[in-house]
């Protein structure tokens, strides 16, 4: 008979003689342990369960009457089949799983129990990809369960079998974008009513993609031969490209949101958000290049313009941070004066902000007008070598890149003189600035009703860029005084503001190069 002490030094043995799964035990140890907390409380718990179960006898009965409707005359069944699966496929996959996964997230506030995982050194991202993780985990455990249906229906004829392989891996690669972006909106605030907002607001989006993909699927089902197309193939991996960096920026904003305020919270953006900038001019250049898609100059500008609005809406968050590098940033600037000077605008701060926006804006503007010469001109060309600098799409460009400057470092930089450098000060100047493209324009119509011009209070001014942008060359030759005499003017008064902001920022990274490293916590 064996005794309690040679019981206890029985490996994977407890005090009360029960040994525990072995192999599996060990591996949760390897595992991210918000994983395995997650998976251990969902296992212990009922909702997942009865929610798994409860969908199953659903799909088994709908399938059933289904089954029992069909007429002889059908002679693809399977496709029939196909759309009544899959309708409970998508549903428990982008709807379910991203659903339980904010309720996750929330959960920690709510129970209180985010301070524990704090206090055990867990860092954010950690965090965040285990509760990833157990979304994925739930996601292929609610595929397995429902392959059987799905392979009932391929049986029954009608159904492609790539066809079948491509809408099930998007399915699953919805589920999972889904998830990551259903877990930065619970973790954006701990607020319970702001959440629960939130929370229906996601409900009603996550129903209406459920139906839209649903509809999606059934077209592809019952046409396959549209997956033959070149197209398809040459936009999928495209459109792939664009969702994965956004699925990224979820989830990188999500660790930022967990993250101690001395923490770096902001490079990660920034450097992904230099990968987009780089990834954009990528795939238009190679779309430029494609002799099956052969996109137009205009094209090529259109797009530019696109990355630029998109960093105009990153900007005014950069630019308004904290000018100050906190205690745990300063100490990780690379000693090399030449490697801190060139990684400087990718480092926190409002100035480095600053520096950030206008470098990029120079790489799209110069990567815009470099592969437009490479593209097909416009069919009013004169010639097919007319320059790009003379076309409808490269004045609209330039302007993008000057409304920029005006929807950013103008009203930053003035509001930074009479603004003080707290959280509501921050999100009072972010407010504004993201309100700005309505000031520019309502202000002067204001003033038009005030003084009588027709031509102002008609929004007709190169405040609305809509008049000074759309439309042809023409409309950019009626508002060429007020371009020159107005805009660019205001411009290079948002970039004087942040000059000295920039200048100070060098002047700090030189210093924080130079002190000595202090140790970091492992939050």
């Amino acid at each position: 008979m064996t005794n309690s002490a040679s019981i206890e030094s029985l490996p994977g043995s407890d005090a009360h003689g029960e040994r525990p799964h072995g192999i599996f035990e060990r591996l949760g140890d390897w595992l991210n342990p918000v994983l395995v907390k997650e998976v251990r409380q969902a296992q212990r718990g009922r909702v997942f369960t009865v929610a798994l179960v409860a969908t199953v006898l659903i799909t088994l009965l709908s399938c059933v009457i289904m089954a029992l409707d069909l007429s002889d005359s059908n002679t693809q069944p399977g496709r029939s089949f196909f759309t009544v699966v899959y309708v409970f496929v998508c549903g428990a996959m982008m709807l379910v799983v991203p659903f339980q996964a904010f309720s996750s997230m929330g959960s920690e506030w709510d129970d209180h129990t985010y301070e524990m995982l704090v206090l055990s050194n867990l860092k954010p991202r950690q965090i965040v990809m285990g509760k990833l993780l157990a979304a994925v985990v739930q996601s292929a455990l609610l595929l397995a369960v429902f392959l059987p249906f799905l392979a009932t229906a391929f049986l029954l004829r009608g159904v492609d079998m790539l066809v079948l392989g491509v809408v099930l891996a998007l399915t699953a690669y919805a589920s999972v974008w889904l998830s990551t972006f259903s877990i930065m909106l619970s973790a954006v605030t701990r607020n319970r009513l702001l959440r629960v907002l939130l929370m229906v607001m996601l409900g009603g989006g996550l129903a209406s993609l459920v139906s839209g993909a649903a509809a999606l699927a059934q077209e592809f089902i019952n046409r396959p031969d549209q997956m033959a197309d070149t197209e398809f193939w040459i936009a999928l991996p495209q459109i792939l490209v664009v969702f994965t960096l956004l699925g990224v920026l979820a989830f990188v904003i999500t660790c930022n949101l967990l993250a101690h305020e001395e923490e770096n919270r902001s490079s990660n953006v920034r450097i992904l958000g230099s990968v987009a900038i780089f990834a954009l001019l990528a795939l238009v250049a190679l779309n430029v290049g494609l002799a099956t898609v052969g996109l137009p100059r205009e094209g090529v500008f259109g797009f530019s313009v696109v990355g630029i609005f998109a960093l105009t809406a990153v900007s005014v968050f950069l630019c308004s941070e904290p000018e100050r590098l906190g205690r745990r940033v300063g100490p990780t600037v690379p000693r090399r004066p030449w490697l801190a000077f060139l990684t400087l605008p990718w480092y926190p701060g409002g100035g480095r902000g600053a520096a950030y926006l206008l470098l990029h804006l120079a790489v799209l503007v110069a990567g815009g007008f470099a592969i437009a010469l490479f593209a097909e001109p416009p069919s009013y060309a004169r010639t097919p070598a007319s320059s790009s600098l003379n076309s409808e799409g490269g004045a609209v460009l330039l302007l993008s890149a000057v409304y920029a400057v005006l929807y950013t470092l103008v009203p930053i930089g003035i509001l930074a003189m009479f603004t003080r450098n707290t959280s509501g000060g921050r999100k009072f100047m972010r407010t504004i600035a993201f309100f700005s493209p309505f000031l520019y324009v309502l202000v002067p119509a204001i003033f038009g009703l005030v003084v009588g011009s027709y031509e102002l209070r008609s929004t007709r001014h190169v405040g609305n860029p809509v008049r000074t942008m759309a439309g042809s060359v023409s409309a950019f030759e009626d508002h060429r005084d007020g371009v020159f005499f107005i805009l660019l003017p205001l411009a290079l008064f948002g970039i004087v503001l942040a000059l000295p902001k920039i200048l100070r920022a060098v002047r700090e990274t030189a210093t924080a190069r130079q002190a000595v490293p202090v140790e970091r916590s492992d939050r």
